[in-house]
């Protein structure tokens, strides 16, 4: 691994020499978007374009769900001195910027203070805006604590999400600062409903030299990420789990601040995802020299990329659900759609629209029938979700109600 990684930095430097600054690409979007297709394609369209192509293929990825998946492999002790470490981070950034970064401190300290605490009996921890301590001592001077406790097991009563999303950002950050000592470049992969923090981010990478590009995958119409999001559910994708909740509100986050993408960037561009070609030059011709004209911009090039249309997007996944679950789990796909528009609450009104057009020739008694049935069967259960007993339940609290009421409306004639 190590002279996997010499080899790998040497390379770099040596086309550092040739090429010039390094590159760093934020890849942004809610999640179930499409985001990795389109950027597979814009490679290809770019290939010609050295400093990109080098980041894509051999820059550090700072991926949020990649690095989480590290530190989980890490030893129990280790991610414990992790968890540590990202107390003391987190205190750091959010005493700098506590409006951007205050909660992430906060959400830290509680994870400490109502969780860890309890399951780490065997040492006296107390937590303030100011300290960690275990045994009435700073934690930081006292790992050696952590030598006598089963760190394995407290490690499996953690939540393999949630529990990890602040000390994840700790070995994110952390992870960057040794790629910009070894020059590389690096890319990230973010959901980018928190401009400010990611502007922050390429800011830093800017001012040390980087050519920052941004990549917004963000669909006219969010009905185009639940398609997504649904074909995952029924196929067993990401575990079957269903992130519509997430999607929802990260679009919605997305859609209300995209604008400070634009407004921090040199060059900003809005195009259809047939329309990749139109950013080769302005990525060829990037460069950390800022224009005179347009100030100090901490983003070279900032690209919104629309997508497909709801309806276009259902077509494609309709049959990639039949490829690769049958004909049968057709009727399963759409009953989970007219489930999602009826269910999430916070779902825009066009995508709402754009769902109840998709499935119109399926009612709601017939979309519960179908839901009930495939949780009896067992077929669509995965590791982290599926069709679901839970998800049925979901689906009966709105299907039944919304049936109750075209009846009602019905009697009224």
């Amino acid at each position: 691994m190590k002279n996997t990684t010499k080899l790998i930095v040497e390379n770099w430097r040596k086309f550092l020499n040739e090429e010039g600054e390094p590159t760093a690409v934020a890849v942004l979007g809610a999640p179930a978007g499409g985001k990795s297709y389109t950027m597979n394609k814009l490679k290809q369209v770019v290939d010609d374009v050295s400093s990109f192509k080098a980041t894509m293929e051999n820059g550090e990825e700072l991926t949020v769900d990649k690095v989480r998946g590290e530190i989980q492999a890490m030893d129990p002790k280790e991610q414990m001195i992790g968890f540590v470490h990202a107390f003391y981070y987190l205190k750091d950034i959010s005493q700098k910027d506590e409006a951007e970064f205050g909660k992430w401190f906060r959400d830290i300290k509680s994870l400490w203070d109502e969780k860890l605490n309890k399951l780490i009996p065997d040492i006296e921890i107390s937590v303030s805006d100011e300290d960690l301590l275990f045994n009435g001592n700073s934690s930081i001077n006292s790992l050696a604590l952590l030598d006598n406790i089963d760190c394995d097991k407290i490690i499996k009563d953690l939540h393999p999400y949630h529990d990890y999303k602040r000390i994840t950002r700790y070995f994110q950050s952390k992870k960057a600062d040794d790629a910009i000592t070894r020059y590389m470049g690096v890319r990230y992969d973010e959901s980018g409903d928190e401009p400010n923090k990611i502007v922050k981010q390429l800011d830093k990478l800017h001012n040390k030299d980087y050519i920052t590009d941004t990549f917004l995958i963000h669909p006219e119409n969010v009905a185009t990420n639940i398609i997504q999001n649904f074909f995952r559910v029924v196929t067993g994708g990401d575990g079957g789990r269903d992130s519509s909740a997430a999607i929802i509100d990260a679009y919605n986050q997305i859609e209300n601040n995209k604008q400070v993408y634009s407004s921090n960037a040199e060059e900003s561009y809005e195009i259809e995802s047939s329309e990749l070609d139109q950013v080769k030059e302005p990525l060829r011709n990037a460069n950390v020299d800022d224009d005179e004209e347009r100030g100090d911009k901490p983003i070279d090039v900032f690209v919104r990329i629309k997508g497909m249309k709801p309806q276009q997007a259902y077509n494609i996944f309709k049959e990639k659900v039949e490829e690769k679950k049958g004909k049968e789990a057709v009727p399963v796909f759409n009953a989970l759609l007219k489930y999602a528009y009826l269910y999430f609450k916070d779902m825009p009104s066009d995508a709402k629209s754009a769902l109840e057009s998709i499935t119109r020739d399926t009612s709601e008694s017939e979309a519960l029938e179908v839901l009930r049935s495939a949780a009896d069967a067992g077929d669509y259960v995965f590791a982290h979700g599926g069709v679901t007993p839970e998800l049925v339940k979901s689906a009966e609290s709105v299907m039944t109600e919304a049936f109750s009421v075209f009846n009602k409306y019905l009697r009224l004639f």
